[in-house]
């Protein structure tokens, strides 16, 4: 489902430890990057992007299968990202 970004922070909060303090730990330095993203240009999404592609191990050998998955979770990395830079910073990612 696509849940406004003004709901995400209850979602996370939701993660077990410690899950969930490492998830905020990196969603809090993707923050710090991207609230300077006047000077470095680096956008919630463009953030996503770039950091996603670490976050998983997709063992499949169907490269569409893999774009796929590689995009969804960019996706949800960027909704997590917009909703902490809203719950924390009062900043609006303008996704």
């Amino acid at each position: 489902a696509d849940l406004p970004t003004e709901q995400v922070p209850s979602e996370y909060h939701k993660f077990a430890e410690p899950t969930k303090s490492l998830f905020l730990w990196l969603l809090d330095l993707m923050a710090e990057v991207v609230t300077n993203e006047a000077v470095n240009k680096m956008s919630a999404k463009n953030m996503s992007i770039v950091l996603s592609p670490n976050l998983y191990q997709i063992n499949s050998e169907n490269p569409m299968a893999a774009l796929t998955m590689a995009q969804k979770i960019a996706d949800f990395t960027t909704k997590m990202l917009a909703g902490r830079l809203r719950e924390k910073h009062g900043y609006d990612a303008r996704i």
